[in-house]
This record gives structure tokens, C-alpha cells and sequence, in this order.
């Protein structure tokens, strides 16, 4: 109980202090550690390494402001006399470092700061970092320097989403990507909230959701907040404080568990940018395979909807081969390739459906849906083309006779992309 009390106002942390280390700032036998990227302690606080970190925690770093710190701990006065511990109940003390008002001197929080996992170390406090010349009685006297023995066994990152402590986001397990989604981005997800007594009072499971939509009642604000932090594959728990949701008092001390499945990432591909066709990824390709104009490639069309329902005129699943940019598939597989990777299987929102999605292989010319969305598979491609500088005058002129052609037929946004290919590549030429 006496490291919760209060203790004057001093400098803060490490990096808010204007303190400079010196003599006896730290033992000689730990001067490496600045070289390894500690912090250095203040002129006042000394540290003895008594147990090491292992080498395979070296890469998790160390804790840092804000975050929460699980440790055993034992202080003591210079005499001996034994202050508090926390092995007394063998059960480990959580603090957060750098929280206000503090959960414990500020002597404690600069000394964790500067270990890593599972080390154990002595540190000699002075007083003007413990309880100064107010003591606390009666078990520090006035003036004094405390002995810590500290072991840190964990630390997690804690993110206060709205910055007034209403909801606390702790990570439970780390994300699989560096993924993260927007408001407006398709997401599946599951969530769990629990009342103040642990009753489930909220659960969704694998839930497809759009980032945004307010579907979750009050909670809504949160959830959004919370997932366009997150990353894909993370578990986050989420603390709500008393007045988390003020109109209503069900939520007040409960808890969110939130799971980030998957992130659906869409892409606007028509050339006029005004989302008449949108891909969005549903599984992902080889990052390293590009397709290009003139690629070869096998594009598998797997289905066809109006949004909901079944195209009817739809032949079935059928695999497109095709040289990109030849106009020998309808618009919409032609853009798609272009914008995927080998092994990539995708959904193709086409919205007017006609003409770009009419594709008479599949039967789709003879639908008169106005919407249709198209899943779609790269199954393979030719390595993208790198035109050597002494043919690209030829294969442009090739092309410009490929996009004249489309032009004739009708085929506008092909034959312009084709065009502006064309223009970039000689730009590039006549910049080089």
C-alpha cells in the first residue's frame, strides 16, 4: 500500500526530465547497458543487475510510457527494514508507467523503464524520487533512500482510444499483417461485450461489417475507433470505464473482446475513377508477380450476381485465357488482371454491369442486370514484360494500332489505357 501513495511533484519520466546522469548514476559493472540502448538512469537512482534478461527476449525491447508493467518487487530501507513486497502475496503488482495520478514513485517507474523481460536488479532510490522529505509514515521516514529489488516479467501496450480514459485497449495477441482498415472497409470480425459481472450482453461471431456502420449501438464510436487501430489476425480487449457510454449505464465497467479476421481491402480500377468497377481482394496473390500489357494470363471466373441473387444467364464457371490488353475479354476481367497478382481471387463490383462486364463466353451479354459482381481468380500469368529501349518504339506503335482497334469497337476505357500506356512509357524514355 505505501508505494500507491502520493509523492511530491517532481520532473517527469526519463524523457521529460531535464536531469543529467551523473557520478553513481549507475554500478561501473552496468555501464554497457546505455551501450545497449537503455535509458540512462538520473543522478540519483543507481541499478545492479542481478539476473540478466535472456538473449531471446532482447528483440521485445523494453517497456516505454503508457505501458502496463507486470513485476515482483521487494523495498526496502537502507537499514534493512522491509517497506512492502509484493512477493508476500505471490502475486505479481501491475502498474502503468507515466499514468497521473501515479500508481507508485517515480523512482519505480524510471527503474523499470530501463529493463527488459524477465530481468532481475537491484536499484538505491533516492529520496526526491521516492517520498522526499515528507516520508511516509510510518513506514518511510523522512528523507529516506529506498532499495528495490525488481523482477519484470511482462509489459503490454495499453492505448487509450479517445484520451480521457473511457476505453482501454490492450493487445492480446498480435496481428498477422500490417494491415489496417479504413472507415468503409469491408472487415469480418467477432466481438464479445460483457457487463460489469462478466454477463454477455453483446456477441457477434465472424460478422462481415463495414467499417463505420453504426450497428452496434452506443458502443458503435468505440468499436470503429478500435478496429482502424487494430491490424489483421489481432485480438484486442478493450476496458470501458464507468462512463463509457453515459446514455446507457449497461455498458458502465464492462469489457469488449475484439477479433480482427480478416480486412478487405477495395480498390476504384476504372480509368475514370468513379467506382463503376471496384475489385476487392479476397484472398491475396504473389506480391512479387505484376501483370502488364501483353501479359499472357488464365483468369478462372467463378460466379456471377446481381449483388444477391445469381445472374441466371450466367454458363458457369469458365476460365478466360487471354494477352492483356487485346480486347478479347470484356473490360472489367481485362482491368482486373491488370491490378492483380498470380494466385489473387477477387470480387468485381461492376456497376453500370453493361457493357464492361458483358462477356459473351460466360452468357453474361444477354443479362439485363444493372449491377453485377464477378469472383474472379488469377491462376496464372507470364512475367510482366520489360520492353528493351531498342523495341519500344515498335511495340508502341503496335499498341497504338491495338488501342485504335478497340476504339473503333467501342471498347473506350481499354483503348484509353492502352493510350496512356503508351505515353508513359516514351515520357519515361525521353526523360531518361
Amino acid at each position: 500500500a505505501q508505494l500507491l501513495m502520493p509523492q511530491p511533484k517532481r520532473p517527469g519520466l526519463l524523457e521529460e526530465s531535464d536531469e543529467e546522469p551523473g557520478e553513481g548514476a549507475a554500478d561501473d559493472a552496468d555501464a554497457d547497458e546505455y551501450a545497449k540502448g537503455a535509458p540512462r538512469l538520473p543522478w540519483g537512482i543507481t541499478k545492479s543487475v542481478v539476473h540478466e534478461a535472456p538473449m531471446d527476449t532482447w528483440d521485445a525491447g523494453r517497456p516505454e510510457y503508457g505501458d502496463v508493467v507486470r513485476v515482483h518487487f521487494e523495498a526496502r530501507l537502507q537499514d534493512g527494514a522491509k517497506v512492502s513486497s509484493s512477493r508476500d502475496t505471490s502475486k505479481p503488482f501491475e502498474f502503468t508507467i507515466g499514468q497521473t495520478p501515479r500508481e507508485v514513485i517515480q523512482g519505480m517507474e524510471i527503474a523499470v523503464l530501463t529493463m527488459r523481460r524477465s530481468e532481475i536488479a537491484f536499484f538505491s532510490i533516492a529520496p526526491r524520487f521516492a517520498y522526499d522529505d515528507l516520508g511516509s509514515p510510518p513506514l518511510v521516514p523522512p528523507g529516506a533512500t529506498l532499495r528495490f529489488e525488481i523482477e519484470l516479467i511482462d509489459w503490454y501496450k495499453q492505448e487509450d482510444l479517445f484520451g480521457d480514459e473511457r476505453a482501454l485497449m490492450k493487445v492480446e495477441q498480435k496481428g498477422h499483417r500490417d494491415d489496417k482498415p479504413e472507415r468503409g472497409h469491408e472487415v469480418v470480425i467477432s466481438l464479445v461485450c460483457k457487463d460489469r459481472r462478466g454477463k454477455v450482453v453483446l456477441e457477434f461471431t465472424n460478422l462481415e461489417h463495414t467499417v463505420g456502420d453504426p450497428i452496434f449501438g452506443p458502443l458503435s464510436s468505440i468499436v470503429v475507433t478500435a478496429l482502424t487501430r487494430m491490424t489483421e489476425g489481432q485480438v484486442v480487449s478493450i476496458a470501458l470505464s464507468r462512463d463509457a457510454v453515459p446514455s446507457d449505464r449497461t455498458y458502465a465497467k464492462g469489457s469488449i473482446a475484439l477479433t480482427l479476421h480478416r480486412v478487405f481491402k477495395s480498390q476504384d480500377i476504372s480509368v475514370a475513377q468513379d467506382k463503376s468497377l471496384v475489385k476487392k481482394t479476397l484472398v491475396r496473390g504473389d506480391d512479387e508477380s505484376k501483370v502488364t500489357l501483353t501479359s499472357r494470363v488464365r483468369m478462372r471466373v467463378e460466379s456471377a450476381t446481381d449483388g444477391s441473387r445469381h445472374v441466371p444467364e450466367f454458363l458457369g464457371t469458365k476460365d478466360l485465357s487471354f494477352r492483356v490488353g487485346d480486347g478479347q475479354v470484356c473490360d472489367a476481367v481485362e482491368f482486373a488482371a491488370l491490378h492483380m497478382h498470380v494466385g489473387e481471387q477477387a470480387e468485381l463490383n461492376c456497376a453500370p454491369a453493361a457493357p464492361q462486364c458483358s462477356e459473351s463466353t460466360l452468357g453474361l451479354d444477354k443479362s439485363s442486370a444493372q449491377r453485377m459482381v464477378l469472383r474472379v481468380h488469377l491462376v496464372e500469368a507470364t512475367p510482366a514484360m520489360v520492353v528493351p529501349v531498342e523495341q519500344r518504339v515498335s511495340w508502341a506503335q503496335e499498341r497504338k494500332a491495338a488501342a485504335a482497334e478497340l476504339y473503333k469497337q467501342g471498347r473506350t476505357a481499354l483503348a484509353l489505357h492502352a493510350y496512356n500506356t503508351i505515353l508513359d512509357l516514351l515520357a519515361a524514355d525521353a526523360g531518361a
